[in-house]
């Protein structure tokens, strides 16, 4: 049988909410980070992105999460989200779906009782820590730099920051696009963020 075109995929869960993983079946998309590649898809050619989460294929009460080569080399896998209006730059409950599909389709070893995983996304680099346990992962959490999200996550969640981010020491909670709660790290030194959104972020 000939096939014009064969993708593979995987259907995980984060808490019920379906994320499902592309594995393989697309080669690469144009763009020289992960930022571009997710522009190309919402301003150049949506015609993957539609062909994806489309009805038969999928429905808009779900998620596609699109791996790709990662564009940078301290990440160890890349991915896209793709939603039934555009493809997005984060999301946290499909963070955890990729994770969980990249250890357990064996894509990326799995070490117990934790594996690290550090993804590269449109919105910067995501450590996971994956909580492992007799060959399947149990559990994964998120953290986020917080210099490579300060400007992109406002963008997502259509909030305004003062271009003067600066650095202090503590955890700064990010409500990512997809409505989950991850954290980054701010290292020491003024960190000035809009008041009129203080605490939103």
């Amino acid at each position: 049988m000939r096939f014009s075109r064969l993708i593979s995929t995987i259907d995980v869960h984060a808490g019920g909410e379906v994320g499902r993983v592309v594995t393989s079946g697309v080669l690469g998309l144009p763009g020289a980070t992960m930022a571009d590649k997710m522009r190309h898809i919402n301003e150049v050619d949506d015609s993957l992105r539609r062909f994806l989460v489309t009805e038969p294929r999928a429905s808009a009460a779900m998620t596609t999460n699109l791996l790709l080569a990662p564009t940078r080399p301290d990440a160890d896998a890349a991915f896209l989200v793709l939603q039934v209006d555009r493809a997005h730059a984060m999301s946290g409950s499909n963070a955890m779906c990729v994770v969980t599909a990249l250890l357990e389709a064996g894509m990326l070893p799995m070490r117990e009782p934790d594996t690290v995983v550090r993804l590269d996304t449109p919105a910067g680099l995501v450590a996971a820590r994956a909580a492992c346990a007799d060959g399947r992962c149990r559990g994964v959490s998120l953290e986020r730099q917080c210099r490579d999200i300060a400007a992109t996550a406002c963008g997502c969640l259509g909030q305004r920051a003062d271009n003067r981010v600066g650095r202090r020491s503590g955890l700064l909670p990010v409500e990512t696009a997809g409505g989950e709660q991850a954290e980054g790290e701010r290292e020491q030194e003024g960190n000035d963020m809009d008041p009129a959104h203080e605490g939103g972020v």
